[in-house]
């Protein structure tokens, strides 16, 4: 209690509310398992879209070229879909035509805080296997399908290096000719 005038005033401060905290928690788990595989992380201030970058390297700790976006999000009810082989999440068309403009690869971590685990999407090559997709005509909110079997571990980065790696190759054997 404070006393302003002769008034006692409770003051409520802000707080770390649960949302917080496993926003904290998501990027701390995917964070190690970047590192576990040498690579390194360095997180957003400002987010627009993005949570982290990762930065691989190769066998001789050189670092390669590009880096791999990652947008981190958490809940503790993640939304399991009936056939246990998917987990639905509503996405802004705001974010998706951000990840859609990206050349490297964007991957989509939803952290399921309660249960410690994550699991993760590579949006550019989703949106491409899917026929009727259309930016301009699906609503504000878009709902996406995460399978189970991308749960999210140290192999999962060797992945995500491998899209990058895929990508940079296709681009300089297009520029060859320079």
């Amino acid at each position: 209690m404070i006393k302003v005038r002769n008034t006692s005033v409770r003051v409520i401060r802000k707080r770390r509310v649960r949302k917080h905290i496993i926003s904290d928690l998501s990027a701390n788990y995917a964070e190690r398992f970047a590192l576990l595989n040498g690579f390194s992380v360095e997180k957003f201030i400002t987010d627009y879209g993005y949570d982290l970058s990762v930065h691989t390297y190769n066998a001789d700790g050189e670092p390669e070229a590009g880096y791999i976006y990652i947008q981190l999000k958490a809940t503790d009810r993640p939304k399991y879909l009936k056939n246990n082989l998917e987990i639905a999440l509503t996405l802004s068309k705001k974010d998706i035509a951000t990840w859609l403009n990206e050349i490297l690869p964007v991957i989509l971590i939803l952290y399921d805080a309660e249960n410690e685990r994550a699991y993760w999407l590579y949006v550019q090559q989703h949106v491409k296997k899917l026929s009727n997709f259309n930016l301009n005509t699906i609503s504000d909110n878009y709902n996406v399908r995460i399978p189970l079997a991308n749960m999210l571990n140290a192999e999962s980065f060797r992945s995500f290096q491998a899209f990058k790696t895929n990508i940079l190759n296709l681009s300089s054997h297009a520029n060859a000719h320079y």
